[in-house]
């Protein structure tokens, strides 16, 4: 019997959020996935990405830059 795989997504999500990083799913078009506000829902705790991912293992991790002082270019 094999383990069950664990998707690098939500690996990578965990990996986030253990450096305190808000993270929150979103598609391959990098658009929110869960209704509401991005900005609530971006969250740094490990059990909001298990419940997040749980329910669309397939998603991307992003980040909410802005809550961190982070700025793209």
């Amino acid at each position: 019997m094999h383990a069950p795989q664990v998707s690098p997504n939500i690996t990578a999500a965990l990996e986030l959020v253990s450096r305190g990083l808000r993270v929150f799913p979103c598609n391959a078009k990098k658009q929110p996935i869960l209704k509401g506000s991005w900005k609530e829902i971006a969250s740094n705790s490990a059990f909001a990405v298990q419940a997040h991912w749980g329910q669309h293992p397939d998603a991307l991790p992003a980040l909410h830059l802005g809550a961190h002082g982070l700025l793209v270019i």
